[in-house]
């Protein structure tokens, strides 16, 4: 009978213990990165805000040679989205729908992964005028962690494993905005 309540005294300790961290985890993961691109701050905001133009810059859509696109009849406008569908081992299937537009300022969207597997994230472009035609802009990507999963946030850090993406992502639209 001792064998049997060391294991259950274990499972008790483990299950408290992941209930106890989950509270001290963080609730999401972020990537920030940024560019500054040689253009003017109306040029990039009409850029960014058609989800077209995100497929011909982006890293992920051109490692996947079978991807296919779908955009909603409304274009640049809150509630236009843009579906995928591509190899499951590279895009999944997903869409990406714009949230809110602040002119000149943000791009507000939420990328919803329906396959291999069903996550929800957001993503921020902030756009800040430098100069006449110089324009940053930061991207910022979340993906919130609910309890008790968001104990692996102590562990694995988005940043170290997809920042890199972030940062060809964004010099491929400064390249794409820029020979324009």
């Amino acid at each position: 009978m001792k064998p049997i309540s060391l294991v259950i005294t274990f499972i008790v300790i483990v299950i408290f213990t992941i209930f106890t961290l989950s509270f001290f985890a963080p609730g999401s993961q972020t990537v920030e990165r940024e560019v500054t691109i040689n253009k003017s701050i109306d040029s990039v905001y009409l850029y960014l805000k058609e989800l077209k133009h995100f497929n011909q810059w982006s890293v992920w859509g051109s490692a996947d040679s079978v991807i296919q696109y779908t955009y909603s009849d409304t274009s640049g406008i809150v509630g236009a989205v843009a579906n995928w569908q591509g190899a499951d081992s590279i895009s999944g299937k997903g869409k990406i729908t714009i949230e809110a537009l602040e002119p000149n300022k943000k791009i507000m969207t939420s990328i919803e992964l329906i396959a291999p597997s069903a996550l929800k994230t957001f993503s921020t472009f902030s756009l800040t005028k430098i100069a006449e035609n110089i324009t940053q802009v930061k991207w910022l990507f979340e993906i919130p962690s609910k309890k008790p999963w968001n104990i692996f946030n102590f562990f694995a850090s988005l940043d170290d494993e997809k920042g890199s993406d972030f940062e060809k992502g964004l010099q491929r639209l400064k390249i794409e905005m820029e020979k324009n």
